[in-house]
């Protein structure tokens, strides 16, 4: 993916984790401004997210513990924040 790619493309054509973490960070920046009742911000920033999007993130509340990109597709879908 380069800077001109359209997220158009990236939907359609991209990996799973592309996708997840596009979605991911479109609902959180139109989202997370409302606040309650969503809270989203308390789970997550759009760093967070950003780290995530390159398939290798690191909790930290968890020490040392790393995701790779299934771990973060499972986060993003349990927590309600992308649901395909």
């Amino acid at each position: 993916m380069t800077d001109s790619t359209k997220m158009t493309e990236v939907l359609s054509l991209g990996s799973d984790l592309q996708k997840y973490t596009i979605v991911a960070q479109l609902n959180y920046i139109l989202l997370a401004p409302l606040g309650t009742p969503n809270d989203l911000d308390k789970c997550l920033t759009l760093q967070d997210l950003q780290r995530m999007a390159t398939g290798s993130y690191s909790p930290s509340n968890m020490g040392s513990v790393t995701w790779g990109p299934m771990e973060i597709k499972d986060y993003l879908f349990n927590n309600w924040i992308v649901r395909p």
